[in-house]
């Protein structure tokens, strides 16, 4: 039994970590400047992992059919990432990610239809060319694969410790909710400085949460200035109409 688990386990680290460095890579072009992704201070993205598991468990029935292929992988990934955001935001209070800005076709934020496209698409590739590559290279460890595996894992369970107390120290230290949008690349960096603070004991977290206070505090006043210049036009071109 735990000979047909490993591969899978193997597999999952796999497009984790690939998936990371994709999503890294577009999203620090996209800004940029270097962008570290998701929830993890490790290089791996888990949703990627799930996501491309459940797309070959539930490609298997529809495997020779490359429609059928396309419709059930993005069915599927669209729903295992609605479910994951809505999940980590109940836990947290926080958004991962946020698409209702980046493209008009999204659901409540969670998926739009540019994604759910490139699931269907990526499904494709990863069934019929990626994953046998995957496979042969995964088979080439032979008995290596189980304590790569448990290395891994324990590795995994040590970040995902790490993470969440660092999410949880920082999730209330300030609003996070006024920052409008993906709120990842903050709360990575305030998570950042919570686990440096607690082997350091240098107050990096305290002067990070007062510079994101008074950007908090300058976005307002240009708020406010921008409504008073609104406020003075409108009056001024109600004076010369009445007049």
């Amino acid at each position: 039994m735990i000979e047909n688990v490993i591969p899978w386990v193997l597999y999952f680290f796999v497009y984790a970590i690939s998936g990371y460095v994709v999503e890294t890579l577009l999203c620090s072009l996209r800004e940029q400047k270097l962008v570290s992704r998701g929830f993890l201070f490790g290089p791996l993205l888990p949703v990627y992992g799930f996501g491309m598991s459940l797309i070959l468990v539930a490609t298997f029935p529809v495997r020779g059919n490359l429609s059928g292929t396309f419709f059930v992988a993005m069915f599927a990934c669209s729903l295992l990432e609605y479910a994951t955001s809505w999940a980590m935001e109940k836990l947290f209070g926080l958004k991962w990610w946020d698409y209702s800005r980046s493209d008009r076709w999204n659901l409540n934020g969670r998926i739009c239809a540019r994604n759910c496209l490139a699931f269907g698409i990526a499904g494709c590739l990863i069934v019929y060319q990626v994953h046998p590559r995957v496979e042969s290279l995964v088979a080439l460890l032979g008995a290596a694969q189980l304590p790569v595996a448990v290395v891994l894992l324990a590795l995994l369970l040590l970040d995902f410790v790490a993470s969440v107390y660092a999410v949880e120290k920082v999730k209330h230290s300030i609003k996070l909710k006024l920052l409008p949008g993906d709120q990842t690349n903050e709360v990575k960096k305030l998570a950042g400085r919570a686990i440096a603070q607690l082997f350091t004991g240098k107050n990096y977290l305290e002067r990070r949460i007062a510079e994101i206070q008074r950007e908090l505090e300058k976005r307002q006043a240009v708020r406010r200035q921008e409504f008073s210049r609104r406020r003075s036009e409108f009056r001024n071109k109600f004076e010369k109409h009445k007049s």
